[in-house]
């Protein structure tokens, strides 16, 4: 659907070449800026400082790596496919996490170099100075790659460096320094002046309070990459030191010349990580098994050649060349260059496997891999050393890779096969009748959920309902059951492909029946759950829906996540009854039983579910946007090439529509007030359902209204373009629960009216003001309605109007519409 995509469709092939391109330059950069620190330190201070420095210069290299590993490596692998607004909010999470282990790292940096003191103690102290500024810099630069923004990195780095060197030329030129914490602290200074300018570059900004949420939120990647880590850098390095134990510093120094002479390709190592992960993981649930094959070829054949031709190179060139860079120790290397590089493109059969793996989220897969081959690079190598000296450490490096190289691709090519399919289990043990449900929706094969999910609900003619059904099957969930009552008269058999269970029909006003069928398909449960059958995810929409959900998953699927989806609270909620108390303390039990609360408002956590004095689960917060597979692909492309093209001619008469459901029996005389007040310049179009107390009510009043109009209900799948290309301004306000559940939500019209760029009203200092007000857009109307309403028609213009189309059309369409990629991460959430 490449309509959907909301960047200029020109050139996706010449975009992704200069990705890479500037995420090579990046890497070069940030390179060469930190290799110019190790230069100018080492010309400028003696050699007992010089090893003190390079003592702080390792102690920061760990502590990068580390800090990548727990903050900015999942949100590459997790978030770089995320929604605009989840991946603002994961960047958040990371860079506020890199700033709390900078500050964690630095105390500690700083600690110990007071303890130390002598030449290393100083350095250490400038470091943990600086470190909070260098981490955050460096998440910065993992936030760019992530969004696609190389460039952005690139310029980053750019200012970092431009930085260091105006300080360090300052310091060299103003006073002779000659000890290296004042060249530290001008490094890590303009690490910090960078990192500023990142909060610039981005919408993100570093949340530090929520940096214990994202560690938790992420455990499961942050202690295996952290084991991986400390298991590859613990055995490369613990083998030179070994070898150096059990032969000879000539070895060593072998070994480290040929490090450092193909040591240019990390350089193209580090960029190819920090530009595949990101890419795959952004297409993982588009991409065949082939091209995650191809994917990882590519990989190899880029940075395995790479180190080929570069080895080669030095192997045609005359000593000289060799000997101007390594001195004395190029005799050595150059014996065993040869070796050298073939054990350089053999460790490089694995890297793509590896990279595409992890950009698969399979961080488990990598970690025992990388359990076996570490060690086993440790034992071999330390062997190879002891039999034949470099050459033989070489050789045994390279039989570790070698051994282990086709479990890679053995493991890549089932992961992802298993991404593809979906990774659906058995169905021996599932029912007939659901074994194989028709699809309806179009169903992308990029697949995240494993497992069966099903879905509680307690109206399946709900709207909602079917909207949600349809996010979930967009969103990979090929495998779902619907499980829930009915307003109707005859039973609903499937909602967008998906089965459903029917547990009768009920009463939406009448609570007293609504208990007792409540109670007695509680209590009759195993008739249903023996049909639904087992789960992965069991998700409950409304508290009612709750009460069955947390019974079915404690019988039928005990290892299931039980999910609260809570889009409305019940007036009987809320208030200081005895009943009200009784249902919150009822639901604060089960709320407490749930992994994840998924809400449509921000406003129902801080407003409700804060205060029933319980921790809450993780939340999610997923707006009523119009699904993006809704609209018809031809409408969408309009849309993207042109925000007004269902704009209306201009008034007057001004038109204001009242869509959706209607219930606010106060909404309808503000709005056949301002009908009343101005004939011929204010019109009103009603369409919907309105709710069956207030029919009678809804049609004498338009009948006495001239101007007022009530079409009746619309098909929201073919007529939302039409309703809203027929008024100028959209009636947002809700009176019908002021002050609790209609000051709390942000309802569906809010989006749909965004995405054809119709005005909406809106009530200041509720949730629906407050989203209006923060993006600039909107009528703000306040208390008394009815002269705030008039006093906004009186002075109404074509220039007014034009000003407040034009502030809507400035938005994104992704805010208003979720796309599959909001769906597939949606759906990632629920399923953990």
């Amino acid at each position: 659907m490449a309509a959907l995509r909301l960047r200029r469709p020109s050139g996706p092939s010449r975009a992704l070449v200069g990705r890479a391109f500037w995420n090579l330059v990046d890497q070069a950069i940030s390179s060469v800026t930190n290799a110019a620190l190790s230069v100018v330190v080492a010309r400028s201070v003696g050699e007992l400082d010089f090893g003190g420095f390079a003592v702080a210069f390792t102690v920061f290299s760990v502590v990068v790596g580390l800090s990548r590993n727990m903050t900015t490596s999942p949100m590459l692998i997790r978030f770089s496919g995320a929604g605009r607004d989840e991946f603002d909010t994961a960047a958040g999470g990371a860079l506020g996490s890199a700033l709390c282990f900078g500050f964690a790292a630095g105390t500690g940096s700083l600690a110990v170099g007071l303890l130390l003191g002598g030449v290393v103690g100083p350095s250490l102290v400038a470091l943990g100075v600086v470190l909070p500024g260098l981490l955050v810099q460096d998440a910065w630069r993992q936030v760019f790659f992530a969004e696609g923004r190389a460039a952005a990195a690139t310029l980053n780095d750019s200012v970092w460096a431009v930085l260091q060197v105006g300080a360090v030329a300052l310091l060299l030129l103003g006073e002779q320094v000659d000890t290296a914490p004042p060249l530290v602290l001008a490094w890590g200074g303009a690490a910090l002046g960078a990192a500023v300018l990142g909060r610039w570059q981005s919408r993100a900004r570093p949340r530090p309070s929520a940096a214990r949420r994202w560690l938790h939120d992420h455990r499961d990647l942050v202690r295996l990459m952290i084991a991986e880590f400390g298991t590859q850098q613990g055995a490369m390095q613990g083998a030179m030191l070994v070898i150096t134990a059990v032969t000879s510093l000539q070895v060593i120094a072998v070994l480290r010349g040929s490090q450092v002479l193909l040591g240019v390709m990390n350089l193209l190592f580090t960029a190819t990580v920090s530009f595949v992960t990101p890419e795959f993981a952004r297409r993982r649930h588009r991409l065949s098994v082939r091209q995650w094959t191809l994917g990882a070829i590519g990989v190899f054949v880029v940075v395995g050649g790479a180190s080929a031709v570069w080895g080669l190179l030095f192997l045609v060139l005359p000593d000289s060349v060799g000997r101007s860079l390594l001195g004395d120790t190029w005799d050595g290397v150059a014996a065993v260059l040869g070796v050298a590089v073939v054990q350089q493109v053999v460790q490089n059969i694995g890297s793509g496997p590896a990279m595409m793996l992890r950009a698969m989220d399979r961080v488990p897969v990598t970690f025992r891999l990388n359990a076996i081959q570490s060690p086993l690079a440790f034992v071999l190598g330390v062997s190879g050393a002891v039999v034949d000296g470099a050459r033989g450490a070489l050789v045994g490096f390279a039989l570790a890779y070698a051994v282990v190289s086709p479990f890679w691709w053995l493991r890549l090519n089932r992961e992802a096969r298993r991404l593809a399919d979906g990774g659906a289990p058995e169905a021996a043990d599932v029912p007939a009748a659901l074994d194989a449900p028709t699809v309806l929706v179009p169903v992308p094969r990029r697949t995240t959920a494993v497992g069966r999910l099903v879905y509680v609900v307690y109206n399946v003619n709900d709207p909602a309902v079917h909207r949600r059904v349809r996010m979930l099957r967009r969103g990979g969930v090929n495998d779902l059951v619907v499980v829930g009552f009915r307003r109707s008269s005859e039973p609903v058999t499937e909602i967008a492909g998906a089965p459903v269970v029917d547990l009768g029909r009920n009463a939406d006003g009448n609570l007293r029946r609504r208990a007792v069928d409540l109670v007695t398909t509680r209590l009759r449960q195993g008739r249903w759950a023996r049909t639904v059958g087992p789960a992965s995810v069991v998700l409950a929409r409304s508290f009612e829906a709750l009460v069955l959900a947390d019974g079915f998953r404690a019988r039928h699927a005990p290892g299931g996540r039980l999910i609260y989806e809570a889009l409305d609270v019940h007036r009987a909620q809320i208030g200081s009854s005895l009943s009200a108390r009784a249902l919150r303390g009822v639901e604060a039990r089960l709320l407490a039983r749930t992994q994840l609360l998924v809400t449509s408002s921000p406003a129902y956590v801080s407003e409700y579910f804060s205060t029933l004095g319980r921790p809450l689960p993780p939340v999610v917060v997923q707006e009523n946007k119009v699904l993006a597979a809704e609209l018809d692909p031809g409408l969408l492309a309009r849309l993207h090439a042109d925000r007004n093209a269902f704009r209306l001619w201009d008034g007057p008469p001004w038109r204001i529509g009242w869509f959706s459901q209607m219930r606010c029996a106060r909404s309808l005389e503000l709005l056949a007030g301002v009908c009343r007040a101005f004939p011929g310049h204010v019109e009103v179009v009603l369409r919907g359902q309105p709710i069956p107390e207030l029919v009678d009510r809804l049609h004498a009043t338009v009948a006495a209204t001239p101007g007022m109009v009530f079409l009746g209900p619309y098909d929201r799948a073919t007529d939302l373009a039409a309703i809203y290309a027929d008024v100028h301004f959209c009636w947002g306000l809700d009176l019908y629960n002021s002050g609790t559940n209609s000051d709390w939500a942000l309802a569906t019209r809010l989006y749909e009216a965004g995405t054809f760029g119709c005005v909406p009203l809106g009530q200041a200092g509720v949730a629906t003001g407050d989203w209006l007000a923060t993006r600039g857009v909107g009528v703000l109307l306040e208390e008394p309605f009815e002269e705030s309403l008039h006093a906004w028609a009186s002075g109404l213009t074509r220039e007014s109007h034009a000003a407040a189309r034009a502030a809507m059309a400035r938005l994104p369409l992704r805010a208003f519409v979720d796309t599959d990629d909001e769906s597939l991460g949606f759906v990632r959430r629920l399923y953990g």
